[in-house]
């Protein structure tokens, strides 16, 4: 197991990173060296379009954990260290959030006149 901090730095003028923590799972390796991991982030806070906002996020990935010739996938460099994930992260943008507040407040709205009747 493993833990540390993590920054996904967007290099455009726009400035939408986003930065955070995260735990994994390594597993032991298979006969060619790679192993297969997986990780949980939190997002506790971001600029630009992430400013303020919090999240989750998961992936799995295979990783070369042996000195080996060898790939964690077809696109990645053979090689100590060599790295695939794949992985979502769930980060609700504030339009979102607002919108489902709307339908939430509507929801009850609607109930409520169903109760007065």
């Amino acid at each position: 197991m493993g833990s540390g901090t993590f920054v996904f730095d967007d290099p455009s003028a726009a400035d939408n990173d986003f930065f955070g923590t995260w735990t994994n799972v390594l597993f032991p390796p298979n006969a060619s060296g790679v192993a297969h991991t997986t990780f949980e982030w939190v997002v506790t806070g971001g600029t630009g379009l992430f400013a303020g906002l919090t999240g989750r996020g998961s992936s799995v990935g295979d990783v070369v954990i042996v000195p080996a010739p060898v790939a964690a996938c077809d696109r990645a460099q053979p090689g100590l260290g060599s790295f695939c994930d794949a992985g979502q992260f769930h980060i609700p943008e504030p339009g979102t959030l607002l919108l489902l507040a709307f339908a939430m407040t509507a929801a009850l709205c609607a109930r409520r006149r169903q109760r007065s009747r």
